[in-house]
């Protein structure tokens, strides 16, 4: 079994019907995240799973790396995310809804 590593970065979301943003016009999402998972694959999927929890799907990532292939320092809003990941294997704030075609 391979040890979990950490990744981070920011996804793309679609905000699903069943999200109360939904009916003030919000359609799309981004999403700063980070996860810890055994491999890029299985850390998706934890993402997309949790995020459907909140009637966010999974669209796409950007700049969503290994954090051992960072070359940089995480934002202090990221570090946050990054320090809670011992207690639950994604973590995910301040999700930027915005109106399709904005």
């Amino acid at each position: 079994m391979d040890q979990d590593q950490t990744y981070h970065g920011r996804v793309f979301c679609v905000v699903l019907s069943d999200n109360p943003e939904y009916d003030q016009g919000m359609r799309e999402a981004f999403v700063p995240i980070c996860s810890s998972a055994a491999n890029y694959v299985e850390a998706l999927g934890l993402i997309s799973s949790e995020l459907a929890e909140h009637h966010l799907q999974l669209e796409g990532t950007e700049q969503f790396f290994n954090e051992k292939y960072f070359d940089g320092v995480p934002s202090k809003d990221m570090s946050v995310l990054l320090d809670r990941l011992s207690e639950y294997p994604v973590q995910f704030s301040d999700v930027h809804y915005f109106p399709a075609d904005s």
